[in-house]
């Protein structure tokens, strides 16, 4: 049992380090206070799960390769590949892929035959956990910068409130103000009120899918560190589809399956009764024959390919689309924080003044979008290298 669950964990541990120490450096950077991604050997030696007020990205993705269920579940998939094939003679090294019959087999077609398709068994299992580290590399950055805006917002939603509630009237003022005025004050206190309790709940929610997706118990919600912006420039995306389509870990698995039922294939008809040339057709076509079984693998391995080649062309297109859209917004409420000489949440204004309470809260609320927007950016970013560098996982499809 130790042997097999050592066996797994180095399966996991040896691919998401292939995968994470792809990424690219404009996503890497070492200094506190930038966006942390790279995951080091060492890291995942030295860093347990977060245990202090403050969490870092790392940590959540040491904790995930060693506790999420989809990686540990491909993994336990991929250690039952190699225990099956040892149990028929076969050796499988699941670092490495490495196929070889025990020196107590002897050399025959059927034991070339069984090393050949142990070879792609386990190439599927291991692509589909890259698929499965790819998938939860995403999902956790994904998660984690919806955190770090999530908390910018709730700051900025406990000033609005409090700026909103500056600005009802005093007793002074009150007969100097109409009846409706004084209404539509109430109603931008309470409208702040509900916009502060949405930017609470989102903000739990956010740290329990975390949670989920690193393998931590349940906690209260601790402060994510890191900048936000701290995200990679994209490149034209149109000129490399094709090498993102190829190099997806479904792709690969999709052609390893169409080797593996060819093999099947020639397996099975090498195992017939030696009909040849003439009598293939009708052979075949018989429905009492098995090696109809093996053409239909083969048929619906040839479709698998071509749908999955198109799944992975349109989900890219989509997520191009998204990033630019994305983009486009970041910029305009970039404009209008400039324009508008956005104002820091933790200072306060001069005076409460009508006329600079609300000049702030026109800024704060400009904020607001403005860090919805980059939440949006920042989210499509993380999709667009997930695919620009290894393809997507199929969990990511629509």
């Amino acid at each position: 049992m130790i042997s097999r669950l050592s066996i797994a964990f180095g399966l996991v541990l040896g691919h998401a380090l292939a995968v994470i120490a792809q990424d690219s450096p404009s996503l890497s950077p070492t200094q506190p206070g930038d966006l942390p991604a790279t995951l080091r050997f060492e890291q995942l030696l030295d860093h347990g799960p977060p245990t202090s007020a403050t969490v870092w990205l790392p940590d959540l993705e040491a904790s995930a390769m060693i506790r999420n269920a989809r990686v540990l579940r491909a993994a336990a998939a991929a250690e039952k590949v190699r225990e099956k094939w040892q149990l028929l003679g076969v050796e499988v090294d699941p670092f490495t892929g490495d196929v070889r019959s025990r020196a107590d087999q002897q050399p025959s077609t059927d034991n070339e035959a069984n090393e050949a398709i142990a070879r792609q068994e386990m190439l599927i299992a291991k692509k589909a956990i890259d698929a499965e580290v790819i998938r939860l590399r995403n999902d956790l950055r994904i998660a984690y910068v919806d955190l770090l805006v999530t908390q910018s917002q709730l700051r900025v939603a406990s000033e609005i409130v409090a700026t909103s509630e500056r600005m009802q009237p005093t007793k002074e003022r009150a007969t100097e103000l109409l009846e409706h005025a004084r209404n539509s004050r109430q109603a931008e206190v309470e409208s702040a009120n509900a916009q502060l309790r949405a930017a609470q709940s989102r903000r739990t929610a956010t740290w329990r899918n975390l949670c989920d997706l690193a393998g931590l118990p349940k906690s209260p919600p601790k402060l994510a560190a890191g900048k936000i912006n701290a995200v990679p420039q994209a490149i034209n995306s149109y000129q490399v589809t094709q090498a993102i389509v190829e190099g997806s870990p479904e792709m690969g698995i999709a052609k390893a399956e169409l080797k593996l039922a060819v093999l099947r294939y020639k397996t099975a008809r090498s195992k017939g009764d030696g009909t040849e040339a003439s009598g293939d057709d009708e052979q075949i076509s018989s429905d009492n024959n098995p090696l109809q079984l093996e053409v239909s693998g083969i048929v619906t391995a040839e479709e698998k390919i071509q749908q999955t080649d198109q799944r992975l062309r349109s989900r890219f297109e989509d997520v191009v689309v998204q990033y630019a859209n994305a983009q486009d917004e970041m910029k305009h409420w970039s404009t209008v924080q400039h324009a508008l000489a956005l104002a820091d949440p933790e200072s306060q204004p001069s005076e409460d003044t009508l006329d600079s309470l609300s000049d702030r809260l026109a800024k704060l609320r400009n904020q607001w979008a403005y860090l919805d927007s980059v939440r949006r950016f920042t989210e499509a970013t993380v999709l667009m290298n997930g695919f620009l560098l290894r393809g997507t996982s199929e969990s990511e499809m629509p």
